[in-house]
């Protein structure tokens, strides 16, 4: 469920080391996890952000996030956190460059256009 909850970061990253252990040897770790610091964050095989009504915001690598986020028009400042900084997009509390009038609601839609494009680029390539 959460495993770093109430643990100083110190903690929570060698709890993660260990679950990344086991993901090594063939195991599926699942779970959610709260404010974790950048470099945990970049421990994650996968991550799923869930934006407003549970809709997928972005479903990935966790190295592939600030990209994406970047390319659909948002900017992270400088020495933010960016794990911190994602969960501000989905809250809509950053403003969009490309959209003037953002609303969080629109990442489950910018993010089916993703996997859309995505989807059609790979049956080109077949």
């Amino acid at each position: 469920d959460e495993p770093t909850s109430g643990l100083d970061a110190t903690t929570a990253l060698d709890i993660i080391h260990s679950l990344k252990r086991l993901c090594e040897i063939g195991m599926t770790v699942i779970m959610v996890i709260h404010q974790p610091r950048y470099s945990l964050f970049t421990l994650l095989d996968e991550v799923i952000f869930l934006g407003l009504g549970g809709h997928t915001a972005y479903l990935g690598p966790s190295n592939g996030a600030l990209p994406y986020f970047e390319e659909v028009g948002f900017e992270m400042p400088r020495h933010e956190n960016p794990a911190d900084w994602f969960m501000d997009v989905i809250a809509g509390k950053v403003k969009n460059n490309n959209i003037s009038k953002f609303e969080p609601s629109m990442l489950a839609k910018l993010w089916k256009e993703k996997v859309k494009s995505s989807t059609s680029g790979e049956a080109l390539e077949e």
